[in-house]
């Protein structure tokens, strides 16, 4: 059993610990989060039977369209190609969200989910 968290991240420290904990380059977005065109979410998934919480994704979204752009895994890894695990469960939580949220997301073979 898990449970799943996606919370927009607010500052530059912040966007610093997940770059540092995802091993990805997040950091770079701050001034495009500070100028409103697109705000970082962190996904965490916390299994509940040992109650251990992981960070499992970073989320780009661009605001005006409410179109995320881009969703990242630990070193870059992309959600597309989770084949169980906690990818796997990230990528369930994420589609969940999209709807329950009114985002738009691209598809699996989108040039999106898949740039570097």
């Amino acid at each position: 059993m898990r449970s799943g968290t996606i919370e927009e991240i607010l500052n530059g420290q912040d966007l610093a610990e997940e770059g540092k904990a995802m091993h990805h380059c997040v950091a770079t977005y701050m001034s495009s989060c500070v100028n409103g065109h697109q705000s970082i979410w962190s996904m965490k998934i916390e299994y509940l039977s040992s109650k251990i919480s992981r960070r499992v994704m970073t989320i780009e979204l661009v605001n005006r369209t409410r179109y995320i752009r881009q969703v990242r895994g630990r070193n870059n890894s992309r959600p597309t190609d989770a084949i169980g695990g906690r990818a796997q469960d990230g990528w369930d939580i994420l589609q969940m969200w999209t709807a329950q949220e009114g985002l738009s997301l691209p598809g699996n073979r989108s040039k999106a989910m898949r740039r570097l």
